[in-house]
């Protein structure tokens, strides 16, 4: 393996050695490009020096863009992570913040394999969830009002005395303590569901 060494400046005052080859750090490849969008990127510090992080110094670290303050901070990092425990937990840190309020798409229908809701974020006055029953619905009015938001399937809901047709891109809202249910819906029907509001 080709090492090349720079002596750093800045806030990265040592020499350091830079694999021009992707490194492993707990089973993550961290990876330096040239082709990353600053936009992208977890963090707008560096996690050495508390400046803000530049365009020429990004990388990847399991599988998200990280920004440092120059090229000797990347370099060091990339080189070897575990080396850098403080740099490390910070973007590991920022990981998992981000993975408990963004989800992709996939990730949040996919369990809906396995029954009929899918509780995607959950917070004490708020939970956010995917709901598609199957042949029937059940539901009893709850402690908390509701927001719908249908994303596929069609069919009718009934809301009290109300009842209303139904499509993808409908929104509908239930007070808390109200009785509602869908009816009459297509095999095909999903919604997202918004508890918030404290609990009775």
């Amino acid at each position: 393996m080709i090492a090349l060494l720079f002596v750093l400046t800045a806030c990265c005052t040592q020499t350091v050695a830079v694999c021009p080859v992707p490194q492993e750090a707990d089973g993550h490849t961290v990876v330096v490009s040239h082709s990353l969008d600053i936009d992208d990127s977890i963090n707008t510090k560096c996690p050495f020096s508390g400046q803000p992080i530049v365009e020429s110094s990004l990388g990847l670290y399991r599988g998200r863009v990280v920004g440092f303050c120059n090229t000797g901070c990347r370099d060091k990092f990339v080189a070897d992570p575990d080396a850098w425990p403080k740099a490390k937990a910070y973007f590991d840190t920022l990981i998992t913040e981000m993975d408990q309020w963004h989800k992709p798409w996939g990730d949040t229908i996919r369990p809906l394999n396995q029954g009929a809701i899918s509780n995607v974020w959950q917070q004490p006055d708020a939970s956010i969830l995917v709901y598609a029953p199957k042949g029937k619905d059940d539901q009893t009015p709850h402690e908390r009002d509701e927001v719908y938001m249908v994303i596929s399937g069609s069919g009718k809901f009934q809301r009290g005395d109300e009842t209303v047709s139904f499509k993808p891109g409908d929104l509908l809202f239930v007070p808390k303590g109200m009785e509602h249910r869908f009816v009459e819906f297509t095999d095909d029907f999903k919604t997202w569901v918004v508890f918030y509001g404290p609990r009775d």
